[in-house]
């Protein structure tokens, strides 16, 4: 469902129907749930229906998110070198809390931002979009 979303969203914007700020805020929220949606499935997967617990943390709750403390400043802010390097479009900009590395979200073909998590083990990224001041810590799934 959310990929049609984005798609729908993605060819509205092809089209100019919509102000820029609001199709952001709206792929901006499709992204998070995406992410959301598929670490819970992750973690999930193999694990029998009655085995799963509601999580025990709650936004705000995660230890990653309260030690961020100042975050490292992105890399970059212009764009994904990634996906520059592989030729590919990127839809927002994730910056890695620990080490600054810039990478596109989950919504972007290449979702470096969490390839960047699975090869560093680095916990939180953050939203480098203007407007945007959210976290995600990957190994708590929660947004701060």
């Amino acid at each position: 469902m959310i990929h049609h979303e984005r798609e729908e969203l993605l060819r509205i914007r092809k089209e100019g129907q919509v102000d820029h700020a609001v199709l952001t805020s709206v792929l901006a929220q499709l992204d998070a749930e995406e992410t959301a949606l598929g670490w819970a499935a992750t973690r999930t997967a193999g694990v029998r229906e009655s085995e799963l617990r509601p999580p025990e943390r709650v936004a705000g709750a995660c230890e990653h998110l309260a030690d961020d403390g100042a975050p490292h400043p992105p890399s970059e802010t212009d764009g994904c070198p990634e996906c520059r390097a592989e030729g590919l479009t990127w839809v927002h900009l994730r910056s890695c809390t620990t080490c600054g590395h810039v990478g596109c979200c989950d919504s972007s073909v290449g979702k470096h931002a969490t390839a960047h998590f699975h090869t560093s083990a680095h916990p939180v990224m953050r939203s480098i979009e203007p407007g945007e001041a959210w976290r995600w810590c990957f190994v708590d799934e929660v947004l701060g």
